[in-house]
């Protein structure tokens, strides 16, 4: 297991690895649509609206993932949580247009609250391509 951390990505709530590669996978962890690697896991919450931390959340994870040397295509898994459903066809639109014609398996949940009182977070697995 290798653990990965940028500075070009905010840091994770707890001071967990922004991503771990193990077994040709990389496992990224949880992202909010915080902005900025300045943003420090205690400072506040994101006041967008769900759809734009999605796509702040999507961006962070191809940040990191550009960093391991990977991409948004090689995701294999997203899972989504948002804290009311009525987000769902638009954090969908988002998504969507971020990942073009790629189509990894994904999970949604709505749940009763997220760290900092964010709406959305969203982790990803990847399979890294050898070709």
């Amino acid at each position: 297991m290798i653990p990965f951390r940028t500075d070009l990505a905010p840091l994770t709530e707890g001071g967990y690895s922004q991503a771990v590669e193990a077994g040709g996978m990389i496992f990224v962890s949880g992202q909010m649509g915080r902005r900025d690697a300045n943003d420090k896991p205690d400072s506040g919450f994101v006041p967008w609206s769900a759809p734009d931390q999605a796509e702040q959340a999507l961006k962070n994870i191809e940040i990191i993932l550009t960093e391991m040397g990977s991409s948004l295509s090689e995701i294999v898994k997203l899972t989504v949580w948002f804290t009311d459903m009525q987000y769902l066809k638009e954090i969908h639109l988002r998504l969507t247009a971020m990942l073009g014609e790629h189509r990894p398996a994904m999970s949604c949940a709505e749940v009763r609250a997220l760290p900092r009182g964010c709406k959305v977070m969203i982790d990803a697995v990847c399979v890294r391509n050898k070709d």
